[in-house]
């Protein structure tokens, strides 16, 4: 079976004429959700880990800005108005924590 290697390869935001707002809602909608998903024992892994979820992140806003490899990670974010996942792993795991210390455990 051979590869067609005649097929081009569009962007997502060349392709189907999508454009800055509606990738990022595709971004908040699907592929939050998905990073979001555990995050309170995905925490407590190690610094690495956390990274590669950071790279999922930056290579979405990537394609959402149109930046290059060589743009900052905080200016696309600013520029997108996406929060950055270490604050947003600090929230979820501050929730949980406030969450476990209000049930009332009586086993």
């Amino acid at each position: 079976m051979e590869v067609c290697a005649a097929v081009p390869v569009y962007p997502l935001g060349a392709w189907a004429g999508a454009q800055g707002p509606k990738i990022r809602k595709v971004y908040k909608i699907y592929v939050r959700l998905l990073l979001d998903y555990g995050w309170e024992v995905v925490t407590l892994t190690s610094t690495t880990n956390l990274e590669k979820y950071d790279l999922v992140q930056n290579s979405a806003l990537r394609i959402i800005t149109g930046g290059s490899k060589s743009t900052p990670s905080t200016a696309m974010q600013l520029q997108t108005g996406i929060e950055p996942l270490n604050s947003r792993r600090d929230k979820f795991t501050l929730k949980f924590w406030e969450k476990t210390r209000r049930v009332d455990c009586r086993y």
